[in-house]
């Protein structure tokens, strides 16, 4: 569920759902504590007040350990609690079901990430957050608070569906984007009003609409207004901020390059990245070496890369400092991790070499799609430059499965090359002649003797 591998056996799937149960009776404490000795008059209010800052804290435990996987096993045992309060809402499980189900509905919708920056999901998250609270009001109407209620129920649920509609027409104007952050909003103002009653009603009714009115990943939408069909969910400002896959620049071919070569390691790296949505770590590689040697014959080309294990960071210098263990990669016993192709392969306008990949004393193959992208000339050298991608999976190599931290690593690499050079030690090729010559000699003393 949401990348995140889990068991019955796993302890989060124990310990989350117990969090979730002391949600109400540790705010309920520290609202006792504080009144006590500061004397609150509106008791009821702190409460309220110090639910939302626990549970606050229970949603950062449960995605930390587990996650969204972790806000929905705690908003199960939120939920649960409440069937054993007399006259106390479950208004605030609701909300972390409803957060917990955001991953779903965007990757349902073919959307990696919201951007609140963006006006039209700013508008969405207030407005889905004023919808709420304009519930609440009619709710509380002293002259029939049942009609006004479903009147502002079925208001909320229909400015909802014009949201996602709007972007069909107009990808600025609406979207899925802004209706996950009308859900948001919404889920925020649940938490607030938490004697609200329609909460049970209104969380499968948002959920539902997504669902059914909501772009499906890859679906292409007609727009009216110019025939034109695009993939609305996707054409959206987030996207545009998100990283371009360098992998798309048109590949060239080998031939031109027959000899050998060496990685310029001041110039080349390695970046990767691994872990769920909302919790990637980055980082990356440099100062690496490598011999390659690219054939006429295409098939035969060699690469071969040692990548030293200090070399790399994940600009976080603690993490870093972890990393070097026993737990990860053990660097004093295992400096190093290499990787050397036994094959390369044209397709289409890339290659893919079929090698080996040693990490932690584990070799394991390996396929790497690799493009020559061109050449640069520094100094009057030529340079070409490469780039790839390749993923592994962490725990083949010994390490320990972590879904919060993830277990594939995903990687991306640009290398530039230069002619290896061809050492010429002048002594060297002196000694043998200078041996001969007095061998020479040796042998023609003996002669001049007899003589």
């Amino acid at each position: 569920m949401y990348d995140f591998e889990f068991s019955l056996y796993s302890a989060s799937c124990w310990i989350l759902p117990i969090i979730g149960t002391l949600i109400f009776v540790s705010s309920e404490l520290l609202s006792n504590v504080f009144s006590q000795f500061i004397g609150f008059e509106t008791r009821a209010s702190f409460q309220q007040l110090s639910q939302l800052f626990i549970l606050s804290i229970a949603l950062f435990i449960g995605f930390f350990l587990a996650s969204y996987f972790g806000i929905f096993l705690i908003a199960i045992g939120y939920i649960a609690s409440s069937f054993y309060r007399e006259d106390q809402s479950s208004n605030s499980g609701f909300t972390l079901l409803i957060l917990s189900l955001i991953p779903f509905l965007a990757s349902f919708s073919g959307v990696d990430i919201i951007d609140i920056s963006i006006g039209k999901n700013m508008f969405g998250l207030m407005s889905g957050f004023a919808g709420i609270w304009f519930l609440y009001i009619l709710s509380q109407s002293k002259t029939n608070p049942i009609a006004f209620s479903m009147v502002g129920y079925i208001l909320h649920l229909v400015f909802s569906i014009i949201i996602i509609i709007l972007g069909s027409q107009k990808a600025d104007l609406g979207g899925i984007e802004p209706y996950l952050s009308y859900l948001i909003g919404s889920a925020i103002a649940l938490t607030v009003y938490h004697d609200f009653k329609l909460t049970q009603l209104i969380y499968p009714s948002l959920i539902g609409i997504g669902i059914y009115f909501g772009p499906k990943a890859g679906e292409t939408n007609q727009s009216p207004e110019n025939g034109i069909q695009a993939t609305e969910n996707v054409k959206s400002a987030s996207k545009s901020k998100s990283k371009k896959d360098p992998f798309l620049v048109k590949g060239l071919s080998l031939d031109e390059l027959a000899g050998e070569y060496e990685i310029i390691s001041s110039t080349s790296v390695i970046n990767f990245s691994l872990g769920p949505k909302g919790g990637i770590t980055e980082g990356k590689i440099q100062e690496f070496t490598g011999s390659i040697k690219i054939d006429e014959k295409t098939g035969s080309s060699i690469f071969s890369v040692t990548i030293p294990i200090k070399m790399l960071t994940t600009n976080n210098e603690l993490r870093d400092e972890s990393l070097m263990e026993k737990a990860y990669f053990n660097v004093g016993k295992y400096p190093s991790m290499k990787y050397k192709s036994k094959k390369l392969s044209a397709v289409n306008d890339y290659y893919e070499l079929d090698g080996e990949f040693t990490m932690l004393g584990e070799t394991k193959p390996l396929k790497v799609q690799l493009k020559y992208v061109g050449s640069s000339v520094k100094d009057g050298v030529n340079i070409p430059q490469f780039i790839g991608k390749a993923s592994i999976n962490r725990t083949t190599f010994g390490m320990k499965a972590d879904s919060k931290e993830g277990n594939i690593v995903d990687f991306d690499f640009k290398i530039e090359l230069e002619k290896k050079k061809v050492k010429e030690d002048k002594k060297s090729e002196d000694k043998p002649k200078k041996k001969k010559r007095s061998a020479d000699s040796r042998r023609e003393r003996p002669r001049r003797n007899s003589d």
